[in-house]
């Protein structure tokens, strides 16, 4: 089955849903598959955010699921010789509707492998963004960078993910049950993998909501939903938006030095 990525933005009743089609032995633990997330900007341009990892899992006695996106950034106020997690959080309830696309021919599912799926989804409540309760201050640019990159993906209402998903792990006929139960709005969400409060080694992650981070242009339209806020102020800039090199006879601060030193002072004065 096929379907394109306008798909994701119709509006869920005119969606063609089979049945779904669930039994006990149905439950659904996938994590760690390799993926890619794309997203269109709000001038159109296609983006892109790769190496970051997909979770699925679906509990059939409870109709309970729950999707995740993980990443790997180097945080300065962790030790060197590691890497820290930070998630994306995809509540089902949350969905509106849930596309699944078995052959994707794009560019990103050729790199990824022959057993690569899309799954387009519309989002009727931005997903949430979970990090350490410490300094988000990252080691490097690339870190940096895949900050950033998360924190757009939590701010779109239609995004697509492509993964890795072997048959021999979950068969296309119950992804597809999946993706429908999810677009009637029939799964909640499963608590085990929607709390953060056991992550980072017990000391507990913070989860920071898309609408959060929303500017007024970038508002997730949906009722009974609340105006966004201005971006939190513990949140250091990003690299895009750092300043430029300084007049000749200034002292330079490159913008890694910049961002370090803003993400410092804004989480010693949280």
């Amino acid at each position: 089955m096929s379907s394109t990525a306008s798909d994701a933005d119709s509006d869920a009743g005119s969606i063609a849903i089979p049945p779904t089609t669930f039994t006990s032995s149905s439950n659904i633990d996938i994590t760690a598959q390799p993926a890619v997330v794309t997203w269109r900007s709000s001038d159109g341009e296609k983006q892109c955010l790769s190496h970051v990892n997909f979770d699925l899992h679906y509990d059939a006695r409870s109709s309970k699921g729950f999707f995740k996106l993980r990443a790997a950034v180097a945080l300065k106020s962790y030790p060197r010789s590691r890497n820290t997690a930070v998630f994306v959080f995809i509540h089902p309830e949350r969905i509106r509707a849930l596309i699944l696309e078995d052959t994707p021919g794009a560019t990103e599912a050729i790199g990824l492998g022959p057993e690569t799926v899309c799954l387009q989804f519309g989002m009727r409540t931005l997903p949430s963004l979970v990090v350490p309760k410490d300094s988000l201050a990252p080691r490097n640019q690339a870190s940096g960078k895949l900050l950033d990159s998360l924190r757009a993906v939590v701010q779109q209402a239609t995004f697509s993910v492509y993964v890795t998903l072997p048959c021999r792990l979950l068969s296309r006929q119950k992804l597809q049950a999946l993706c429908s139960a999810v677009s009637r709005n029939e799964l909640g969400s499963i608590f085990a993998h929607s709390t953060a409060s056991s992550l980072y080694a017990g000391a507990g992650g913070k989860i920071i909501d898309g609408d959060s981070l929303c500017c007024p242009e970038s508002t997730l339209i949906s009722k009974g939903h609340g105006s966004p806020t201005e971006l939190p102020a513990e949140n250091p800039p990003s690299y895009d938006e750092v300043p430029g090199p300084p007049p000749p006879g200034k002292p330079i601060i490159t913008s890694a030095c910049y961002y370090l030193m803003f993400a410092d002072r804004a989480n010693g004065s949280a």
